[in-house]
């Protein structure tokens, strides 16, 4: 027994309203009805919840603009199986209706019934996609197929009896005319006597000359037809066939009989065909409403290839198509968007005034009406433009990657339509000629290489909240990356920039309005992915065992460089850029070719890499310095860790990370240990990582990624975690942003009041510390040099802590998490010619900087006394003497001002000045009466009595022990 799931696909209007509904079990009108109806009142307001249910059924559903597209099930069923029964519908739908209204769902309800049979059957999806139910839908049934065979069947013997019997006839009185005259006279006694007929008008045979030496022509237009004799010119006086002649197919008759016979003696006859007027061209399919407002828009777009926009064009207009005369006399009523970027035009004849202060469009003379009969062109009324050199416009962006490994070259693509419902998107990339077809591994979509062409198309269907991105990833032949483009793409959309809708149509002479209908269309009329200009980088691979380097340059790049790195000296420093003559100065030799190869900085700015196996950083030279440049979450390195989520998602750097934990097959981490090495070669670190490391045909690693169904290559998940390292320092220093620009949190914190937040955390380094030591079975004596690791080193308080626990000042030079990065930044610098520069100034500010040193050392030894001072007089409140406390408070101030006024000097003897009075708080406490050797400003709790404290009453305070009795 087949158990039904999907109870019914409909499509519903927000109140309710049932337009389509296909129930594929028995189920009254009534009752689905009432399932329809009820579900507005299940899914509320703002709620993006994808199902809801009831006691007997639940209801999967998907908003597709106005209307509601919607699964009733059962509670048993699968809901992922109904949610991606759903996605398909949801593409099937804009397939058949032009527009998604009720008015578009309507028109098109069989079509759509037709649709959801093949997608639903039994109450269970089919294996199908939009194209198979697309061609299942437009195919016919055999019986229809069959019943038209035959018909033309018939129609074909018809004609060729009809045609067997006219030459019969043609013939026989061929034959009677030749015995008339005889050769060429034959002829002239068929043109005498047909021209008398009442064949004349119709044949339309003409003599221009007669005689037999004359050049004798005839011309028969029948259905636009035109024949001629090879050795004659058609008459020009050939008229054409009159309407509504009932001896039309007889003539047509004759007329074939006659050029079959002269066919049958041996003349050659040449068919000129003479279109006719209707012929001509194609009419264009013109609407069938009275008014039709065609709203359309058409972008041109061309994108860098890293990033960032060349070009943003669009260009819209808003056309007006009339059948009748009669609805000429109208206006139109419209509403624009609150888009300030976009410019309208309207056309000459339009009253500006009505336009600017109703938004009404309407021609200058009332009495005067709008052109009918325009064709598919339509008038136009309204035109307008934007440009615009913000990124976030592009509807559609499109990231190519590709990386070389060995012979092969692997080509990751991305696209994202972050706010636009786009159909029929395709992407063209074109490709070098090759023997064969790439080999797509993964895809969004579908694809379709087209060798004669050699461009391999990347199609969807529909784009919408299902697959707001998408990827694909393809494989082919080693190539010069620059090969791949500039790609093409093109898509349609219902969506416009300028969000121009017309409201209404005015009459001018009163009475309804005539009915109207609205379209709109986006589409990429020259949509490109372009290469951009030259620029230089320089990364060093360390620890990388043959391997290909390749790196994308900061704002584009239009040329690749690769170089293998060699077992023997796996540490290779490889600069990129353009090829130049012999004599420019910087030259790599190649081992391959035994020959050198020149290179030069051809970059503004050249910035270092290190593709880190743990963690990765970028720096960059500002100011003569080398300066780490910060990613996006404002970290100054990044974990060199990608992963894929169960949905398919790809999450690089930190955020990657942090879910390793409850994802690890899927997270990838330490992956260059494996770039360039045979499986043979890693069994043990293959048994170190949380995910699978496999083999492939050729003995190479690859690692499997269970998420999305795909094994990558080590140098893949490389080049993902280098593309993140390329975006980031595209990037603002910024927080945040709004309308009008970027925000930054800027305000100033002395360290006296950064290391009283920092206090707890202070305190807790000291046992790590000691652990460390005591697992280690060492001393502190045994310690030669104390090496700081981690950004929060930098802090004075973490290094005085150091310098206070171990007795040696700690080295301060190193950062593993940056030396690399640095020093890359660095060598780019000599190339530069910033080295020498920077070694000049700092020997010319030697001095100036020790000052600079010194006075800001100073100043902030400076807030801490204060802090501290004010500190213990806060703590130990009315232990310490008035007199004490007077003249610290006095010497307290002194430094203050001290500060404030900024003279170094001032505030060292201020600050000894102070510490002077501080010393006699410690002395007059333990001065105190009751006080305890060693009592000092740092107890914290002073000196106490035990006989000191009385009972409001006088009487004496005792202690004592109690117990309870029962």
């Amino acid at each position: 027994m087949v158990r039904f799931v999907v109870l019914a696909a409909s499509i519903i209007s927000k109140s309710g309203k049932a337009l389509v509904s296909r129930q594929f079990v028995d189920m009254s009108r009534i009752r689905i009805e009432g399932y329809l109806a009820a579900f507005p009142k299940l899914v509320g307001t703002g709620k993006q919840h994808t199902y809801v249910e009831t006691e007997n059924v639940r209801y999967v559903y998907q908003p597709i603009e106005t209307l509601y597209l919607l699964l009733v099930t059962n509670k048993q069923s699968n809901i992922l199986e109904d949610l991606e029964t759903l996605r398909l519908l949801s593409k099937l739908v804009p397939e058949y209706s032009y527009s998604l209204d009720e008015e578009g769902i309507g028109k098109t309800a069989f079509e759509i019934l037709f649709a959801f049979d093949e997608v639903i059957s039994l109450g269970h999806k089919e294996n199908v996609t939009v194209a198979q139910v697309k061609q299942y839908c437009e195919m016919e049934s055999h019986e229809e197929k069959l019943h038209k065979l035959v018909l033309q069947s018939k129609i074909n013997e018809t004609k060729d009896v009809m045609k067997r019997k006219a030459s019969e006839i043609d013939k026989s009185k061929i034959e009677k005319n030749r015995g008339d005259k005889g050769g060429l006279g034959g002829f002239t006694s068929f043109q005498s006597v047909t021209s008398g007929t009442g064949f004349g008008s119709d044949t339309g045979i003409s003599s221009s000359s007669g005689g037999f030496g004359g050049v004798s022509s005839f011309g028969l237009n029948t259905e636009g037809e035109s024949f001629s004799k090879s050795k004659v010119h058609p008459s020009s006086s050939a008229s054409a066939p009159p309407k509504g002649s009932s001896m039309k197919l007889v003539t047509k008759q004759r007329t074939n009989q006659f050029l079959e016979s002269l066919k049958a003696e041996g003349e050659v006859i040449v068919e000129d065909v003479r279109p006719s007027v209707g012929q001509s061209r194609a009419p264009a399919s013109l609407p069938s409403d009275p008014v039709t407002l065609s709203i359309e828009e058409k972008l041109n777009v061309t994108l860098k290839r890293d990033g960032g926009i060349g070009n943003f064009d669009l260009q819209g207009m808003l056309s007006l198509q009339i059948l009748n005369q009669d609805d000429g006399f109208i206006q139109v009523q419209i509403e624009t968007g609150d888009n300030p970027g976009v410019i309208f035009k309207t056309h000459p004849n339009i009253n500006r005034d009505l336009y600017n202060g109703e938004n009404i469009l309407g021609l200058r003379d009332l009495n005067r009406p709008f052109p009918s009969g325009q064709g598919s062109e339509g008038v136009s009324l309204l035109k307008w433009r934007m440009q615009s050199a913000d990124e976030s416009l592009v509807p559609l962006s499109i990231s190519c990657w590709p990386s070389v490994s060995g012979n092969d070259t692997y080509v990751n693509m991305e696209y994202e339509a972050p706010t636009f419902d786009l159909q029929n998107v395709v992407i063209a990339i074109p490709l070098p000629a090759l023997r064969e077809a790439p080999r797509v591994q993964q895809i969004d979509g579908d694809w379709r290489y087209d060798a004669r062409k050699s461009i391999l198309e990347w199609s969807i269907v529909l784009i919408d909240n299902s697959n707001r991105s998408g990827s694909m990833e393809f494989v082919i032949p080693a190539i010069d990356t620059s090969d791949l483009f500039p790609i093409s793409v093109r898509f349609t959309s219902t969506r416009t920039f300028s969000d121009l809708k017309v409201i209404n149509v005015l009459p001018l002479k009163g009475g309804n309005p005539p009915k109207f209908a609205q379209r709109m269309l986006l589409s990429a009329e020259n949509y490109q992915v372009s290469p951009n200009s030259h620029f230089t980088f320089l990364i060093n691979c360390h620890k990388m065992a043959s391997s290909t380097a390749q790196i994308n340059a900061l704002g584009g790049v239009a040329h690749f460089t690769t170089v293998k790195f060699s077992r023997a000296h796996p540490n290779r420093t490889v600069f990129f850029g353009t090829k130049l003559n012999a004599s420019s100065g910087l030259k790599l030799k190649s081992s391959k070719h035994r020959r050198a190869s020149t290179f030069r900085v051809v970059a503004e700015k050249v910035v270092g890499i290190d593709l880190g196996t743990t963690n990765s950083a970028v720096a960059a030279m500002e100011g003569g310095k080398p300066t780490i440049v910060t990613n996006a979450e404002g970290q100054r390195t990044t974990p060199s860790v990608v992963a894929y989520t169960k949905n398919g998602d790809r999450l690089v750097g930190q955020i990657a990370k942090r879910q390793a934990v409850v994802n690890p097959e899927n997270t990838f981490f330490s992956v260059k240990r494996f770039i360039g090495r045979k499986m043979s070669e890693v069994d043990d670190e293959s048994r170190q990582v949380s995910y699978n490391v496999v083999r492939d045909e050729n003995g190479n690693v690859k690692l499997d990624c269970p998420a999305i169904g795909k094994q990558f290559a080590a140098e893949e998940i490389s080049a993902q975690v280098l593309r993140k390292l390329v975006d980031d320092a595209s990037n603002l220093p910024f927080i945040t942003a709004t309308a009008d620009g970027p925000k930054h949190i800027e305000t100033t914190l002395t360290r006296a009041k950064f290391e009283e937040l920092c206090s707890d955390l202070l305190d807790r380094l000291k046992t790590p510390v000691q652990n460390s030591l005591r697992d280690a079975k060492l001393s502190l004596s045994d310690i030669d040099e104390v090496i700081l690791v981690g950004g929060s080193t930098r802090i004075p308080a973490v290094q005085e802590l150091v310098k206070k626990m171990t007795g040696k000042d700690p080295n301060v030079t190193v950062n593993p998490d940056e030396v690399v990065a640095l020093g890359a930044a660095v060598q780019a610098g000599v190339l530069a010619g910033d080295v020498e520069r920077m070694v000049s100034e700092a020997e010319k500010f030697a001095s100036e900087d020790k000052e600079k040193r010194d006075a800001i050392d100073t100043k902030n030894q400076a807030d801490s006394v204060v802090y501290q001072t004010e500190k213990q007089l806060k703590e130990l409140g009315d232990k310490v003497p008035p007199p004490v406390k007077e003249k610290v408070e006095a010497k307290l101030g002194e430094l203050k001002d001290a500060i404030s006024g900024g003279s170094t000097q001032a505030m060292k003897d201020a600050m000894t000045a102070l510490n002077q009075e501080v010393m006699q708080i410690g002395q007059s406490l333990y001065n105190q009466p009751g006080a305890e050797p060693g009592a000092g400003p740092t107890a914290g709790g002073g000196a106490t009595s035990e006989s000191s404290e009385k009972r409001p009453d006088g009487g004496d305070v005792i202690d004592a022990d109690f117990t309870d009795s029962k």
